[in-house]
């Protein structure tokens, strides 16, 4: 809701917040402005005593705010370690010229929970170069990309692509290979002297 309103101008306002997390969610998610018990109930009259309560409750919220972001940050600063790590890993994989490609790649995600999914993506032309090594079954709602599928489009591809950094870390979204909330961790790699986009499909809770 925090999103489409958002995307025509609106501004959001969360009523009825009543604790310190309540409204730290929120701004985590966005909303604008708050309304609720945790700040007051309702007066006739405000005073001195009030205003400076309501301030000290402010403050609380913005001391609070900077911890969130800060762990914020700190969880994706360990994902684009662990995802550079693996890129490093997956790409020797693929360099080294073998049949059993698949099979090596399906044992490094199974050696992780929370990456779901492998696949790579021609840097010209935005088409998946191979079907997506996945680590679950598939079912007739969600299907994993397969070879050729055109990725041009997506975020995780042009960013990627054009980025000073050479990678990106998508947003939160959900899985057309698995229903799963996932983010997309993509990278710009050489692989047999041919670039790719080279993309990780990480669980998200």
């Amino acid at each position: 809701i925090s999103n489409m309103c958002h995307r025509i101008g609106a501004i959001v306002l969360a009523e009825g917040v009543e604790s310190k997390n309540e409204i730290l969610d929120c701004m985590a998610k966005d909303i604008d402005i708050f309304q609720g018990f945790y700040f007051s109930r309702p007066k006739d009259i405000i005073d001195e005593k009030l205003k400076q309560n309501i301030h000290t409750h402010i403050n609380e919220i913005g001391d609070g705010y900077k911890n969130v972001i800060g762990n914020i940050i700190d969880k994706k600063r360990i994902i684009l370690n662990k995802s550079e790590e693996l890129c490093s890993n997956i790409i020797d994989v693929y360099n080294q010229n073998c049949n059993k490609c698949n099979e090596q790649l399906k044992d490094i995600i199974s050696q992780y929970d929370d990456l779901e999914a492998i696949y790579k993506i021609d840097f010209h032309t935005g088409l998946q170069d191979d079907d997506t090594i996945i680590n679950i079954d598939s079912n007739t709602l969600f299907k994993p990309t397969k070879h050729n599928h055109d990725h041009s489009l997506k975020e995780y591809y042009f960013i990627a692509k054009n980025s000073s950094r050479c990678n990106y870390l998508s947003t939160r979204y959900v899985s057309k290979a698995s229903g799963h909330m996932c983010r997309t961790y993509s990278s710009i790699v050489e692989i047999k002297d041919s670039k790719y986009i080279l993309c990780l499909d990480i669980v998200s809770i």
